[in-house]
């Protein structure tokens, strides 16, 4: 993990864990998720390099590959003498046979996707909005589920975006940032933009 938040797990939740039951757990997330998916998995995880050796996410990816999608973060923080310092993070595009962009005209994004990263001091593994409504609306997905809900930056592009979503999140502090993002994130919606029905918040503890 990069600096200090990380290092502190995510409130009662930590995935500091040996690697093989990392990967275990991470392939029957994506096993959960390819089960109930119609379309496509974009999976956001970083490339790490642990003891001078690579680990990538496709050491995890057991599911069909797609893509693999770069996202230029611009900067980095964690420079070392034994590689350069990574300033990007991968987005694995695993995807259904049947599964197509929302036209062809979205293919244009191309596969590096430079998005300045965001500092959330709710969450310590946020992303940018724009990172999460760039998937989304080239993928024209109507209903999309994040596993990871944490502060809910997928839930507010979805609310932007007018589409309809399913947020999971064990943590009850970031459910609750989340639910309230989401919320004010409808209050303003996009004017060309119809949006789905005011969602419902549920907590299962």
């Amino acid at each position: 993990m990069g600096d200090g938040k990380l290092r502190q797990g995510y409130g009662t939740h930590d995935d500091a864990m040996p690697y093989p039951d990392y990967i275990a757990w991470q392939r029957s997330i994506l096993d959960h998720l390819w089960r109930v998916s119609s379309g496509a998995i974009y999976y956001n995880h970083k490339p790490r390099l642990v003891k001078r050796a690579i680990r990538t996410p496709l050491d995890i990816v057991h599911l069909p590959v797609r893509q693999v999608i770069i996202w230029d973060r611009g900067s980095g923080f964690n420079c070392m003498n034994g590689a350069y310092m990574p300033v990007c993070e991968w987005v694995v595009l695993i995807a259904k046979p049947d599964f197509s962009l929302r036209h062809k005209s979205a293919s244009a994004v191309g596969d590096v996707w430079r998005i300045r990263p965001t500092v959330d001091p709710d969450h310590p593994a946020s992303f940018p909005i724009e990172l999460a409504h760039t998937a989304i609306e080239t993928s024209g997905a109507d209903l999309i589920l994040d596993p990871f809900m944490g502060s809910g930056t997928t839930g507010v592009a979805c609310a932007k975006l007018g589409r309809k979503f399913i947020g999971i999140e064990l943590e009850e502090r970031y459910f609750d940032i989340a639910c309230r993002r989401i919320e004010a994130a409808y209050k303003q919606p996009d004017m060309f933009i119809q949006p789905p029905a005011k969602p419902v918040q549920e907590a299962m503890l």
